[in-house]
């Protein structure tokens, strides 16, 4: 399951407010030392997201708390057995939730760059980047694709970066490479990726449709 809210950024400092009596007091605190209000907001919108998912796919009512394993993948620290991502940007938040290993990435579009590409990329991607423009959407998608393979497996992106072939990737859709599932799209701007073993939906909440369903969740008690 796949929950995507685009511009955070669209609710104010009060709404915030609210927002974080729903928030376990871990998450408060990793709010909290954020510097930037759109720092702030969309950290918030990603955990919010999460507890809307669990409610609704796993029946699971409270506040979660996380641990964390050696490249900060969060899990649920009272039900290892649902595997959860995390993913935003002061652009869009999102997060997913399965039985199976999952990860999710999301992110603005960015600027191809030759020095980024030759850190970031394959050598088959390279090539073909090589035989066609440049596209910055293309290498967006594809570094999300990276970033969700690397949060679905634990380890990050970095072991990920030059190994992976995304090379016959051409927009949005479903992609399986190499025994995982990639549901890669984008939504108003907003570049997805979800790494699992099958085929994830993206559920688009508004920012009405989103407060309206935050106000429904009970407020943390931790």
């Amino acid at each position: 399951m796949f929950y995507l809210l685009p511009d955070p950024s669209a609710f104010s400092e009060e709404e915030l407010k609210t927002f974080c009596r729903k928030l376990s007091s871990q998450r408060k605190k990793k709010v909290d030392d954020l510097r930037f209000f759109q720092d702030k907001i969309a950290s918030a919108s990603a955990y919010l997201l999460l507890r809307l998912l669990l409610r609704d796919g796993f029946g699971y009512e409270k506040a979660p708390l996380f641990d964390f394993g050696s490249e900060g993948k969060p899990y649920l620290s009272d039900n290892k057995e649902i595997s959860i991502s995390l993913s935003h940007d002061r652009s869009g938040a999102a997060a997913c939730a399965s039985k199976n290993k999952i990860g999710v990435d999301v992110q603005t579009v960015f600027r191809y760059e030759d020095m980024l590409a030759e850190r970031i990329l394959s050598e088959n991607e390279k090539k073909r980047f090589d035989r066609i423009d440049r596209s910055d959407g293309l290498f967006t998608r594809m570094w999300t694709m990276k970033e969700s393979l690397g949060k679905k497996s634990g380890e990050g992106v970095l072991p990920f970066l030059t190994t992976t072939d995304f090379s016959q990737v051409e927009g949005d859709g479903i992609y399986f490479i190499c025994g995982d599932v990639f549901t890669v799209g984008q939504k108003n701007g907003l570049f997805f990726s979800v790494c699992g073993k099958e085929e994830e939906e993206a559920d688009v909440l508004t920012p009405e449709r989103f407060f309206k369903e935050v106000l429904s969740l009970s407020d943390a008690q931790i």
